[in-house]
């Protein structure tokens, strides 16, 4: 199985984040179980960028409810959520599969276009942390350096 596969939300995941994020809304939904398990259906469609203001205009399709700036905000947490689940769900993949980096912090690595170095390596979700220049690096999984 490979990375992106690994840390995809499931329904179980999607569940407990819309579970979440629904205890918090400051609304009164008109039927709470069909916006819960609109919810769900949002944040199983959601990715950790997702953008609170694009799922409060979904919400409010579907469950014909008043949104407003409020319930934007909350909903902005969801990407949050998603992301702290991912990043569970990738250490869980990179220890399952016993992932180990085969290049050392210093080495020198063929990326967008140079030579660049690895400054460091998180071990615990698969990165090697590659400089970019003075004030900034990239996070760039084992496998894509490692081809």
């Amino acid at each position: 199985m490979k990375r992106r596969e690994a840390i995809k939300i499931n329904i179980d995941t999607a569940t407990k984040i819309a579970t979440e994020v629904y205890e918090g809304l400051q609304v009164n939904f008109d039927d709470a179980e069909i916006s819960h398990k609109s919810l769900i259906v949002l944040v199983g469609q959601s990715h950790s960028m997702s953008d609170g203001y694009e799922l409060a205009k979904e919400l409010e399709y579907i469950t014909s409810c008043s949104i407003d700036t409020i319930i934007v905000d909350q909903l902005d947490s969801i990407g949050a959520y998603i992301q702290e689940h991912e990043k569970i769900l990738e250490a869980k993949w990179i220890q399952e599969n016993n992932i180990i980096p085969k290049l050392k912090i210093g080495q020198e690595v063929e990326l967008h276009g140079g030579l660049k170095e690895i400054v460091n390596i998180d071990t615990n979700r698969g990165y090697y942390k590659i400089f970019k220049s003075e004030n900034s690096s990239w996070l760039v999984p084992f496998e894509e350096v490692e081809k």
